[in-house]
């Protein structure tokens, strides 16, 4: 009985050879042998830790020559056999076959990707944004944290450090400073802007935020009750997580047997 080819691709791709075998034929550009494979996969390859037996090659080898796509031929058989790679190097790699999943791996998989293209998206917006809208976002989002209940985005002038001040009661007794900092990625906040923002909280409790990261010393400086830092990839996950600016586009509900359900039948309904 032949096996279908997704199950020979799926066995072709599982061995550890077929890589780095299809690799030297590649770098040789002229047929090779079997011994002369081997002895490319000690000296290039030594983690694939094997004892160097040739029968482990040649199911491989023969494997590939036997399907499409490969590139590897078999181009002699006696005395010796010879095998070679007929691609170029503009030859695309072999994709790998989709193997089956079940459904909620793939459903997983499609979700973690989604995420991740959304993160990307929302980066991108927010690089883009001016400081001052950056400031509001920030702000909007601190009170969707559930931190208070109103805020005030400072003047864009003349704000002594705070961005923000995030009001916890109506009487303004629990207040929030909030600093917004809109950077590139490549400006990293310091040590010094944390000790000047300390300064500005005058013993209140307070956020930094930034579009971009810290760095290890400015997180020392912020070892102290009642400091925040939020970088730019905290930043994007709280934003999807509150929903803020965010849409939702389509609800995937995955079902399951209720295996209980039908015990109890047959129990209920069993023969006396």
């Amino acid at each position: 009985m032949n096996m279908p080819a997704t199950y020979s691709y799926t066995r072709l791709f599982r061995s550890k050879f077929f890589a780095p075998c299809r690799e030297i034929l590649r770098q040789a550009k002229r047929p090779l042998k079997v011994g002369e494979i081997a002895q490319r996969l000690h000296q290039d390859y030594p983690d694939l830790q094997w004892p160097g037996r040739w029968s482990s090659i040649y199911p491989v080898l023969n494997r590939a020559c036997m399907l499409p796509g490969t590139h590897i031929l078999l181009v002699q058989t006696t005395p010796i056999r010879l095998y070679q790679y007929t691609g170029d190097d503009t030859t695309p790699d072999l994709l790998e076959p989709t193997i089956e999943a079940p459904a909620e791996e793939l459903f997983d998989s499609a979700e973690n990707k989604a995420y991740a293209e959304l993160s990307a998206k929302i980066k991108d917006i927010i690089s883009n944004m001016n400081e001052y809208a950056f400031e509001e976002l920030v702000n909007r989002l601190i009170v969707q944290m559930g931190f208070g209940k109103k805020y005030k985005t400072t003047p864009k002038s003349g704000d002594s450090g705070v961005d923000g001040i995030i009001y916890g009661d109506e009487l303004g007794l629990n207040t929030i400073y909030v600093q917004a900092k809109h950077y590139k990625p490549e400006n990293i906040v310091g040590r010094p802007a944390i000790h000047q923002f300390i300064g500005a909280l005058d013993g209140r409790n307070g956020i930094f935020v930034t579009s971009s990261s810290f760095s290890k010393q400015a997180h020392e400086a912020a070892q102290k009750p009642g400091i925040a830092l939020i970088d730019g990839d905290r930043l994007v996950e709280l934003l999807i997580r509150h929903n803020i600016g965010i849409i939702e586009r389509r609800t995937f509900i995955l079902h399951d047997v209720d295996t209980s359900y039908y015990e109890e039948l047959n129990e209920m309904y069993a023969p006396s």
